[in-house]
């Protein structure tokens, strides 16, 4: 049976996969307004949950954006160690794809991007800087 209204999105926290949808409605966020530009409650509704959903998943809105930089921080390696491609056919050409690479992400990932270098005064705290380290 279905409880919600035709057309409205699912309430409450029987979301589906609310950690993947918090993500994605970060990004959508640092899009619009910026890594600092949204609250922990934006983001909440912009998944269509309560307020106090997100704290299932993660402690804070910096946790959140923790996580969002990871996974900007593991996308970006992806794309720069496959630009490198061991070097060849020499080390001019490879030091050219990963330049290429670095402006097609910025351009091409803007919210993972600038989470990225917003993200290191969030992770000064040791505890935060060791599980991302670990992360990584």
């Amino acid at each position: 049976m279905n409880w919600s209204r035709h057309g409205e999105r699912p309430r409450g926290y029987h979301h589906g996969n609310l950690k993947e949808a918090l993500i994605r409605a970060a990004l959508e966020l640092i899009a619009q307004k910026g890594p600092a530009g949204f609250t922990f409650a934006e983001a909440a509704r912009w998944a269509g949950v309560s307020p106090a959903a997100p704290y299932r998943h993660f402690r804070d809105r910096d946790e959140l954006l923790i996580d969002v930089a990871r996974r900007g921080f593991d996308r970006f390696a992806v794309a720069l160690e496959n630009a490198w491609d061991g070097g060849s056919p020499d080390a001019f050409t490879a030091f050219d794809r990963v330049g290429k690479i670095y402006l097609q992400f910025a351009r091409s990932e803007p919210a993972y991007y600038f989470v990225r270098l917003g993200s290191s005064e969030k992770m000064r705290s040791t505890e935060r800087r060791e599980k991302v380290s670990r992360s990584i």
